[in-house]
C-alpha cells in the first residue's frame, strides 16, 4: 500500500468519513388501527438489517456457447431486528398486539392484508461534521419498507442467572422497499 493511500485512509477515519453502524433510527409509520401512534425505536433498537434485494434469474440455454442467466423478477428477504424492552415489556406487547391484527387468536381466521400492514423507515445518519466540529443528525441513507408486518416474534428467554437486558427479536416481512435518500 502506498504512503499516499495510507494517508488518505487515515485522514478519512479521522474526519469521520466512514459510516458507523450505530448511527441509525427505526420508525414504524402508519401503524395498524388499535396500535396507536407511530413508534420510534431510536435507542431501543439494538440492531436491525437493511433490506436485501435478489434478482431472480433463469438460464438461457437456447443459444450456443456458455449459458447465460437472464433476469425475470425481483424478490426480497425478511428483515430482522432486536429491541431492548422496558420494565413493562411494552415492546413485546406491541409486536404481539400487532400480530393479533393479522389473525384472530380465537378463531385463527386471518384478517385483511391492508388492516395489518404498516411502513417501516430505517434511516442512517452522519453524526459528525468534521468541518465545523459540530454534531449533526442528517440522514444520508434512508429506506422505507412497504407493507410490513411482524412475521415472527421470537421467544423471550428469562432466568435467574440472566442479569442482562431483555431483548425482543422480530422478523419483519414486507412486500417491497424504496430508497428515500
Amino acid at each position: 500500500m502506498s504512503t499516499q493511500t495510507m494517508t488518505t485512509f487515515t485522514s478519512m477515519i479521522k474526519d469521520g468519513r466512514y459510516s458507523r453502524g450505530y448511527d441509525y433510527r427505526v420508525l414504524v409509520k402508519n401503524a395498524p388501527v388499535g396500535l396507536g401512534r407511530a413508534w420510534e425505536f431510536d435507542l431501543r433498537c439494538e440492531s436491525i438489517s437493511y433490506p436485501s434485494q435478489n434478482i431472480e434469474t433463469t438460464q438461457d440455454n437456447i443459444r450456443p456457447g456458455p449459458i447465460r442467466d437472464h433476469a425475470f423478477g425481483v424478490n426480497y428477504g425478511s428483515v430482522s431486528g432486536t429491541f431492548l424492552d422496558g420494565d413493562q415489556l411494552e415492546l413485546k406487547r406491541f409486536f404481539e398486539d400487532w400480530q393479533r391484527t393479522v389473525f384472530d387468536p380465537e378463531s385463527f381466521k386471518v384478517n385483511y392484508y391492508n388492516d395489518y400492514v404498516a411502513d417501516l423507515e430505517i434511516s442512517h445518519f452522519k453524526m459528525h461534521d468534521s468541518q465545523s466540529e459540530t454534531v449533526t443528525q442528517k440522514p444520508v441513507y434512508q429506506v422505507l419498507l412497504k407493507e410490513v408486518f411482524p412475521k415472527t416474534v421470537n421467544q423471550l428467554e428469562v432466568g435467574t442467572s440472566n442479569g442482562d437486558f431483555l431483548r425482543v427479536s422480530v422478523e419483519f416481512q414486507y412486500h417491497h422497499w424504496t430508497k428515500i435518500i
